[in-house]
């Protein structure tokens, strides 16, 4: 066997000992796990030494800790007291690679009482083994930070002068073989580019013409066939390699390929996509949530329990004498942790409406609304203007540039980054144009008139104490409503509302805090801004607090 270096004088023959083995997985590993373990029982056969437990964790880095198993298992094996003398690793690189992490389980290991030995690294006995250990872990370290280096180099020097890329190509591309070289045999060196794909690009194509004109992306799937998982087009669409712009790493090469999509439509659908990320990626709690906005229940996603602040949800019960509609806790319905009843869905739901119908119909309201729509007024031109004097200012900065630009080439020519460099200042002076169009066409929005809104609230309420569709029903709540929280005791609903409604003259904003989801109910001067359906713009809101209602 190799010449392994001698067990510390600690480990005597006979002792029981626990092994460690790690390698990264790697096509070309230097040892793997299966050699170190050969290695480390006839080592340990030699010197006499028992073999109760080897940890192994296979295709595992070492610059962290993470995802290692074994490792976290035979911690926490010596942390409860193993009748073991010690630990055996093949090297502390196969230990680990990161400095600290090394240092930090070999300082546990030793300090709960056991030896930590590797069979490939000299190092001597005494107090100066620590400084050895601490300069092999920097070495083990700085070969993982050189390597990283080099490859990162020889993968940047292989995209810039070849274009070649590695890894799997997206779809709608497939690899070409280049030669870059010889190796040292005089064989050729085979790298591969990306070229597009001529059998699968016409159906990437087709894939942005119709998710740019709003269709499903099962629709999609179906028509193009590209992908066997839906999940696939989160990545598909924001890849700007299919309008010819590769992103590989912080390099970025215009004119890679032929672009397979129009920039037009490709940026088309970036604005779709980011139109449902934000109306559909929200937390599980939020009114906006889809099992919220989708729900049967008139008041789904804003009415909470008062006593925990637990979200309420819906459930009909069929019956003989018929169907019944009720509100329960979530966390009382799933934990048993919270004391709240059911709550009479009809009852709840009635309640509600009546109040709002109340609060919306006051003649202070009317006036609020008109001194509000005024002071948004002011407040939006006068920052439309600030926002315009802006973008001409940096419009006229791009053109000087443009200018300049210009006349460096007119003189001494054109290089390549002269070229990009002029080609993305008249994308930026485009875009502030088209910026400045947009400034001019904003336009305040007209002071309401009080009749109108008496009007249109008249229209409003009768809308929600007559007969109407569930959805006009939900429209007008969900534009009203912030949150409800409930409460019953006994055969009594106690109800604490919030609606968006300007405070009257005689409340001070300053004295508005948040929610606190008590029944006694809660105000909060953190509401968002919220476009009212055809009406004024509503800030801030108003509390209803301490309605009871008898319950059904």
């Amino acid at each position: 066997m190799p010449n392994y270096e001698s067990p510390p004088s600690s480990l005597k023959p006979g002792s029981i000992v626990v092994a460690y083995l790690r390698d990264s997985g790697h096509e070309n590993q230097e040892l793997s796990v299966a050699q170190q373990e050969a290695a480390i029982r006839d080592w340990c056969a030699k010197h006499q030494l028992i073999v109760e437990h080897i940890y192994k964790d296979e295709a595992r880095r070492g610059s962290t800790d993470a995802d290692r198993e074994a490792l976290d298992e035979m911690m926490n094996t010596l942390r409860h007291n193993a009748k073991v003398a010690g630990v055996v690793v093949w090297s502390n690189s196969r230990f680990a690679r990161n400095t600290v992490h090394a240092q930090f389980y070999r300082a546990e290991i030793r300090k709960l009482g056991y030896i930590f030995h590797s069979i490939t690294d000299k190092i001597t006995e005494g107090p100066e083994s620590i400084i050895f250990e601490a300069l092999i872990d920097y070495k083990n370290q700085q070969y993982l930070r050189d390597m990283s280096i080099d490859v990162k180099r020889g993968l940047r020097q292989l995209v810039e002068q070849f274009g070649c890329v590695p890894g799997v190509p997206p779809t709608g591309f497939k690899r070409e073989q280049v030669i870059v070289g010889q190796h040292r045999d005089g064989k050729p060196r085979i790298a591969h580019r990306w070229i597009i794909d001529p059998l699968v690009a016409p159906r990437v194509l087709e894939a942005f013409e119709m998710r740019s004109r709003g269709a499903s992306l099962a629709q999609i799937n179906t028509v193009t066939k590209l992908f066997t998982s839906l999940n696939s087009y989160r990545t598909f669409w924001p890849n700007r390699i299919y309008i010819g712009i590769l992103h590989f790493g912080d390099l970025v090469i215009e004119g890679y390929a032929p672009p397979i999509v129009p920039t037009h439509i490709f940026e088309g659908v970036q604005a779709i996509q980011k139109n449902y990320a934000g109306h559909h990626h929200v937390k599980a709690g939020s009114t906006l949530h889809p099992r919220r906005s989708g729900s049967a229940y008139l008041l789904s996603g804003i009415a909470h329990c008062a006593r925990c602040g637990s979200p309420l949800f819906g459930r009909t019960s069929v019956q003989k004498s018929g169907r019944y509609l009720s509100y329960f806790c979530t966390r009382a319905y799933r934990n048993r942790d919270c004391t709240k009843q059911r709550i009479p869905g009809n009852t709840l739901e009635n309640a509600v409406l009546e109040k709002i119908t109340e609060v919306f119909l006051k003649e202070e309201y009317l006036k609020a609304v008109k001194a509000e729509s005024e002071a948004g007024n002011a407040g939006l031109l006068e920052e439309t203007k600030a926002e315009q004097a802006q973008v001409a200012k940096e419009l006229a900065e791009t053109r000087r540039q443009i200018t300049n630009l210009s006349e460096a080439i007119a003189d001494a020519g054109h290089t390549r980054a002269l070229i990009q460099r002029l080609n993305l200042l008249e994308k930026t002076e485009t875009e502030q144009l088209t910026r400045l169009e947009q400034l001019k066409t904003v336009m305040p929005h007209a002071a309401p008139d009080p009749e109108q809104l008496r009007s249109r609230i008249a229209r409003m309420s009768k809308a929600l104490t007559e007969k109407s569709t569930f959805d006009e029903r939900l429209a007008i709540l969900r534009g009203i409503v912030t949150r409800v929280d409930v409460d019953r005791e006994e055969n009594r609903l106690k109800i604490a509302m919030t609606v968006y409604y300007p405070p009257g003259e005689d409340e001070d904003p300053s004295e508005v805090s948040p929610p606190t989801g008590q029944s006694d109910g809660g105000r909060s001067k953190f509401m968002p801004k919220l476009r009212y359906p055809s009406g004024p713009l509503l800030q801030k809101p108003f509390p209803v607090n301490g309605n009871s209602v008898l319950a059904g």
